[in-house]
């Protein structure tokens, strides 16, 4: 059977899971808590480069943002556990 270059690559990935110990926990960083290091460099972005109006606007849309993917994430899950 022939694999995509995206399947050999989750192989690829997978077969050094327990090799490497900074490797995994990289990894379970960038799993669990990366998306939230980087919602925390939006915010700060926002509060020192913007001003004024453009600041509100910006901080209602990213809240706006980002309760719709947490609502769409829990819809998902919820359909397909």
């Amino acid at each position: 059977m022939k694999l995509s270059w995206s399947h050999k690559l989750f192989l690829r990935i997978n077969d050094q899971v327990g090799r490497r110990r900074w490797l995994d926990r990289l990894m379970i960083f960038g799993a669990r808590w990366l998306v939230y290091l980087l919602i925390g460099a939006v915010v700060d972005w926002g509060i020192y480069s913007l001003s004024g109006a453009t600041r509100s606007l910006f901080f209602v849309t990213l809240t706006a943002t980002l309760a719709a993917a947490y609502s769409v994430s829990l819809a998902v899950g919820l359909i397909i556990p």
